[in-house]
């Protein structure tokens, strides 16, 4: 028996791989002759830097970068070498568990594009990328602040970062673009499927619980889509209204615009990541779609046999019913049909003895 063990982390608990080991455990305790495979898995948000680290022998990387207000932090990401990826989880630089206040108006994702910095000098091209939990509402603007991009307004003056940058950009320079990126690929776990602005959008359903107000919702969603504009005058794009450009406060829409992203559903893409579908050639949608073909093979046979033994016994009542309609002497013999039973069962059960 062959068994693939993918467990998602509990929380505070265990890790991915903590708990995979411990099913393998106990299925070997009942098996010992099984091939048990352990993958790490996680769904793109917390704990997958730690699952894809400890499950394909990575290595941790430990930095300092600059926090959402501009004081420093300490994070780190996850570093496999052989595959020269990078994976990330924006919240460790910018995360809402980071901040005690909540101003969207300042919040930066500056220690984001800081740690894709670092990682590239290492030598980084291939980026998975977890965007959840942020604290941010700035387009992704300190981020690629942090990676060469420079964001001016009328008078040619930088705008500053956080969400009071966003109105103010006029012009987007990218002569000091981190020349490193032409080299790398973004794969960004986003299960957000929001735009980038309106009712729908990054402000008004993500912004509250990074601290928009009621009365701020419009100023900044007007703000955010005046930033877009510009960015996609800029790059000759359309991007603002793609599922998941307003994730984690508009970084999803610069990971788009700016550095060529793909936004997948985190499972999906962690599976990729650890070889799931590669070496047992499943990922967890074909498993649903064999087992749901199973489901209908067994429903299908299962409903034609019912079919067809219903048909035979209404067949049979209708031909009983005009057997009787046209000999109704037929009745007469019930009785003595039930006097036969009798007795045979009493001389059998006489010789049994």
């Amino acid at each position: 028996m062959k068994a693939v063990v993918a467990v998602d982390s509990f929380k505070g608990s265990m890790t991915s791989m903590q708990a995979g080991n411990a099913v393998k455990r106990g299925i070997l305790s009942a098996c010992p002759n099984a091939e048990v495979v352990v993958c790490p898995v996680a769904d793109g948000g917390e704990g997958t830097t730690d699952a894809l680290i400890e499950g394909l022998g990575g290595e941790k990387i430990s930095l300092t970068v600059t926090g959402p207000y501009g004081d420093f932090v300490s994070c780190y990401y996850g570093w496999l070498s052989k595959q020269k990826t990078a994976v990330m989880e924006m919240a460790s630089a910018a995360g809402i568990t980071l901040v005690k206040e909540r101003n969207p108006l300042r919040a930066s994702t500056r220690g984001v594009g800081e740690m894709i910095a670092d990682a590239l000098k290492r030598g980084g091209r291939n980026f998975i990328i977890g965007i959840g939990g942020s604290a941010t509402n700035d387009g992704g603007i300190g981020m690629l602040k942090a990676l060469g991009y420079s964001f001016l307004d009328e008078k040619g003056q930088d705008v500053g970062e956080g969400a009071q940058a966003l109105g103010k950009v006029m012009k987007i320079g990218g002569d000091k673009r981190n020349p490193l990126l032409e080299q790398a690929h973004f794969q960004i776990a986003c299960d957000v499927t929001n735009p980038l602005c309106g009712v729908n959008g990054a402000t008004y359903i993500f912004g509250p619980q990074k601290g928009v107000v009621e009365e701020q919702k419009q100023p900044l969603d007007e703000a955010m889509h005046h930033y877009a504009e510009v960015v996609e005058q800029h790059f000759h794009c359309d991007a603002m209204n793609q599922a998941g450009a307003g994730a984690a406060g508009g970084l999803g829409f610069a990971f788009l615009t700016f550095l060529g992203g793909e936004l997948i559903p985190g499972v999906s893409l962690v599976l990729s990541v650890n070889g799931l579908e590669k070496e047992h050639g499943h990922t967890h949608v074909g498993l649903y779609v064999q087992a749901m073909a199973k489901w209908l093979a067994v429903a299908l046979v299962t409903g034609v046999c019912c079919g067809v033994v219903g048909s035979l016994f209404h067949i049979g009542v209708e031909r009983a019913t005009e057997l009787r309609e046209q000999h109704p002497w037929l009745l007469w013999c019930l009785p003595a049909a039930g006097l036969v039973i009798v007795a045979f069962y009493k001389l059998t059960k006489t010789e049994g003895q």
